[in-house]
Formats: structure tokens, sequence, C-alpha cells
């Protein structure tokens, strides 16, 4: 009879799973505060610290979508900040609210 002991395979996991899986959105929009002018487009943006202005806006465009549940209707942005930044924000146009997404 062989005296070998057999060892568990480093690739393989000894962690119990969970009862139900742990899920978590990616890209999960967050608030931000903008300034805006009367046409609601983006000049500066609160980065936490202080102000910044939008030197540019690179893309545009509008979604309206599942309006047989509950209503979706945004201006999304991709704006390039003075600091060279460049941050995706969208404009809930049923609120008024702003994020950042992702």
């Amino acid at each position: 009879m062989s005296t070998a002991r057999r060892h568990a395979s480093p690739l393989r996991s000894t962690a119990r799973p969970s009862a139900e899986p742990r899920l978590r959105p990616l890209a999960t929009p967050r608030s931000i505060r903008v300034r805006a002018d009367r046409h609601h487009r983006p000049l500066a943006l609160w980065t936490g610290r202080e102000w910044t202005a939008v030197a540019a806006t690179r893309e545009e465009w509008r979604i309206d979508d599942e309006w047989w549940r509950v209503p979706v209707s945004r201006d999304y942005r991709v704006v390039v900040l003075e600091s060279g930044r460049v941050e995706t924000i969208y404009r809930d146009r049923i609120t008024s609210d702003w994020y950042r997404q992702g």
C-alpha cells in the first residue's frame, strides 16, 4: 500500500460557497455637483475639493428608454476637464440631477 498523501490542488479553492451569490453592479453612477448654463451644458464639475472647469465636450447623446416600466431620460456627455481628466456624466432629464458614470 502506498504511503503517498493526497494534497489539495493549489488551483482549487477551499472556501465554502455562500448561499447567495454576491452581485455588484459595474460602473454604478455617482451623484455629482455640476455648474451648467441655462441650456444644461456643463461648465464646471465639483471634484470634491474644488470646481474644475469643463474645457471641451467630446461627445453627447440622449437616452429615452423603458417607458413601459419606469421612464429613463438622460443627456450624456463625455467632457474633458481643464486638468485633462475625461469624465462621462449625465443629467437625469426627469429629476434634473447630475451623475458621473463609471
